[in-house]
């Protein structure tokens, strides 16, 4: 008997303070985002985007404000607002990079390549797999004009993100041959615009 009634005494407690908690949690991470908002916003319509963000992230919110979400928010709103783009896009492109950046794509990189999202339709995967590539070359010996350019190409272009790593290791170990890097990102890119990497999935 005392087992039964501990545990229905335990589900009294859980039903009568758990909404609350949830509540107070919830007030909490809007007022963040609100702060967030009234900080950053200058251009964009701040209620605009309030409502984009807490319709487009509810479940995120309800179950608790992710910390990296609130600095990728952050991250994107002040130079989404700084250059001109709209509310609509620039809740897009948050979810975008959340989206890779929970695939697991670097943080700090994917802050360097975002705003090719303000003009171009890619996938969060297509994303992941430019971050990941930046990463890979900031650790190698092609020059940074050159990979940045074959980078935001793959975007682009919008290259299968599974043979990004293919590419990138490529054109790395082209250059640590000693071929000339812009010579092996030209003929990577050509392959490419030109079917090179349907012919590859056929073999």
């Amino acid at each position: 008997m005392l087992p039964r009634i501990s545990f229905f005494i335990l589900s009294f407690l859980i039903i009568t303070f758990y909404p609350a908690v949830s509540f107070s949690d919830t007030a909490a991470d809007m007022e963040k985002i609100k702060g967030l908002l009234d900080r950053e916003c200058i251009n964009l319509k701040k209620d605009r985007m309030l409502n984009l963000l807490t319709a487009g992230f509810s479940p995120e919110i309800e179950k608790g404000l992710d910390p990296d979400l609130l600095n990728i928010m952050e991250g994107v709103i002040k130079r989404t607002d700084f250059d001109g783009i709209s509310e609509q896009r620039t809740f897009e492109i948050i979810r975008l990079v959340y989206g890779a950046f929970k695939k697991g794509a670097p943080l700090e990189y994917l802050d360097e390549i975002f705003d090719v999202t303000y003009s171009q339709d890619v996938s969060a995967d297509q994303l992941y797999a430019a971050a990941n590539a930046l990463k890979e070359f900031y650790n190698s010996d092609v020059p940074q004009d050159i990979y940045e350019e074959f980078v935001y190409h793959s975007l682009e272009g919008k290259w299968d993100p599974a043979a990004m790593p293919v590419l990138t290791r490529g054109l790395i170990y082209g250059v640590d041959r000693g071929l000339t890097a812009q010579k092996v990102a030209l003929s990577i890119l050509i392959d490419v615009d030109q079917g090179g990497l349907k012919k590859k999935e056929r073999r």
